[in-house]
């Protein structure tokens, strides 16, 4: 099922779905656990329209190729 924007009720908003816009590097946390620095300019980067899914849909995270950080 391709992806919609739906609003807190469940109702589909009408709304183009495109790429994805990223911001990386803004969870001290994480940046502390992957012993990183902060940056002062935010680490943006894309991610493209397959990549999105529904908030309540199941994301599978592959464990056989690489580490994840989630």
């Amino acid at each position: 099922m391709p992806y919609h924007h739906i609003d807190v009720r469940g109702n589909e908003i009408l709304l183009p779905v495109n790429k994805v816009v990223c911001v990386g590097r803004n969870y001290l946390d994480h940046i502390q656990e992957m012993n990183s620095t902060v940056s002062e300019t935010p680490l943006l980067f894309m991610k493209p329209k397959a990549a999105m899914c529904h908030m309540h849909d199941k994301v599978a995270v592959p464990t056989d190729n690489a580490e994840c950080h989630n």
